[in-house]
């Protein structure tokens, strides 16, 4: 076949100007071929990469509720399957990596842990659920265990629920209280008042 023939199954590419099937081009009116457009982009993006990785994260930030609907609606029925095998692959062949990986990250960030926990056993019992910093309880406390009155050392901190979680009471910066670990486990779910 001639460079300047082309029949009608048959396109000329304007990029590498090689004639083609139609199949190796777009439906859209693009005078390139796939692949001379694929790597045209490429190039583009990698050339722009932080600005691209930027409009792609406003992109996501700005349509969060619409991505993750449309990909609960189109991806989880046709591969939710295939991602579900995977992971049990995945981690069954790599027992011993996660658990290092999260052995790791329970040691690097014991407080947010503790915190996950504290906050998960208050869902359990639907107790209200607010903002809470443990550096403003421990500097509201003044190193002083709100039940006994004695001085507490950092290895015998404990954080009390003042009315507990089963009673009621809030997981909020208002309802927490410094103890001793001690004083804490003594108290158990009963209220100051019944001590």
């Amino acid at each position: 076949m001639s460079a300047d023939f082309q029949t009608q199954e048959e396109r000329l590419c304007s990029k590498c100007s090689k004639i083609k099937s139609l199949f190796e081009f777009s439906k859209s009116k693009r005078r390139q071929c796939k692949s001379c457009y694929n790597a045209h982009s490429k190039a583009r993006r990698e050339a722009n990469l932080e600005q691209y990785k930027k409009k792609q994260r406003e992109r996501y930030q700005n349509n969060k509720v619409e991505i993750r609907q449309k990909f609960r609606e189109v991806y989880y029925p046709k591969y939710g399957d295939k991602q579900r095998e995977w992971q049990r692959t995945y981690i069954k062949e790599n027992r011993d990596r996660i658990a290092l990986r999260n052995s790791n990250y329970r040691r690097n960030n014991r407080e947010r842990c503790r915190e996950y926990c504290r906050r998960y056993d208050a869902r359990k019992v639907n107790a209200t659920i607010g903002k809470v910093s443990y550096e403003e309880v421990v500097k509201k406390a003044n190193g002083i265990c709100y039940l006994c009155g004695w001085i507490v050392l950092p290895e015998e901190m404990s954080i009390d629920h003042v009315i507990p979680l089963s009673r009621g009471g809030a997981h909020s910066q208002d309802n927490l209280e410094m103890t001793h670990k001690n004083c804490n486990s003594s108290k158990g779910s009963k209220l100051v008042s019944e001590l």
